[in-house]
């Protein structure tokens, strides 16, 4: 099958079409897969949420969401080659934000490092620019966007542009857990009470990894993880797509047995080769006051790290708030306990009138 060639003519579906310029071109992710793959083995560091299997997971999670989703992730070309991804998805009933690539934000494209300055300039120009057209079509719409980790130090071009065009910034704490460390350095740093509290067997429990695909155990996780949140989260669609990442290889699901065999907590990890995330969980509500998480995130530390993946990302840190509430506090004081690094988060918005 020839699929389309690298065009500068952009169309989105019900909006129009924005035109490229300066050598830059694009192809839809669908018609471009291998060249996506091709340029996540080209990057210095490749974070969960532009590997083209998140990319696949995230459309079926918005579809399962909402009537109509449009995945635009593109592959970007400057000069006739190849350079970066772009994860993208429009969404056209989300008056307020039509357009983002994960959690209601807009992640800038990733490059390839071999692109000298002037090139990286160009891309970014053309980014935003298409970014501001598209919009501005939406009265009212906001415009987040925020760069994560991926190994790059100071302030990127896509957050000098944001500056220079105005928009307002804010700051978030990515905690980290760094996996080059020694298994026994990282266990010294966790908190004190924690380090006791990652053995399974003071507490009845089994531990067990799921890498290859266990139906029957990922059946009781949805049933857990439906107990747990009272309601149910996801569709039905969206739990298949996170099971065939453990078929895949791009997850693993590691989960507790007590001594009756039953499910008490299990938690799913995405990775590449590079990083690994905290996704889905759920634990027991008997157990709520217990520390059925703690053991399954030190076993995620040494399988990743056996993977020889260099960073786990555990989410974001929050500041200590009484409004927040008992549960999110204790959440957030669990992700601290365990992280290696805090590192700053950049968010910038506008909203386009």
């Amino acid at each position: 099958m020839a699929y389309p060639q690298p065009s500068s003519k952009f169309t989105i579906p019900d909006t129009g079409a924005f035109t490229f310029s300066d050598g830059v071109q694009y192809q839809k992710f669908d018609d471009a897969l291998d060249e996506w793959m091709l340029i996540e083995k080209k990057l210095k560091y490749l974070p969960v949420i532009y590997s083209s299997e998140m990319i696949e997971y995230q459309h079926n999670y918005l579809r399962g969401n909402t009537e109509i989703v449009h995945n635009i992730s593109i592959v970007l070309f400057h000069d006739k080659k190849p350079c970066g991804i772009w994860p993208l998805f429009f969404i056209p009933r989300d008056v307020h934000n039509p357009i983002y690539s994960y959690d209601k934000k807009i992640l800038p494209p990733l490059l390839v490092q071999s692109l000298n300055k002037t090139s990286v300039k160009k891309i970014i120009k053309n980014c935003y620019q298409f970014l501001q057209e598209f919009i501005e079509k939406f009265p009212g719409a906001q415009w987040n966007t925020q760069e994560i980790y991926a190994e790059q130090y100071g302030l990127s071009e896509w957050q000098i542009r944001g500056r220079n065009e105005g928009f307002s910034c804010d700051m978030e704490h990515g905690l980290y857990i760094d996996l080059s460390l020694s298994i026994d350095l990282i266990k010294s740093q966790l908190r004190r009470r924690f380090r006791s509290q990652v053995q399974p067997e003071k507490y009845g429990w089994t531990l067990h990894v799921d890498d290859f695909g266990d139906e029957a155990r990922w059946g009781e996780f949805i049933s857990l993880h439906f107990n747990a949140a009272g309601r149910k989260t996801k569709s039905d669609q969206a739990w298949e797509a996170q099971f065939g990442l453990i078929k895949k290889k791009k997850a693993i699901f590691i989960f507790s047995l007590n001594h009756e065999g039953k499910m008490v907590g299990g938690a799913l990890f995405n990775y590449t080769r590079d990083e690994c995330i905290y996704g889905s969980a759920a634990y027991s509500r008997d157990l709520y006051d217990s520390p059925v998480t703690h053991p399954i995130m030190y076993m995620a530390i040494n399988k990743m790290k056996m993977l020889g993946v260099r960073w786990l990302s555990i989410g974001r840190s929050q500041y200590r708030d009484s409004q927040l509430g008992i549960k999110a506090n204790d959440i957030a004081g669990f992700k601290e306990g365990f992280s290696t690094h805090h590192f700053a988060i950049y968010l910038l918005s506008k909203t386009f009138n």
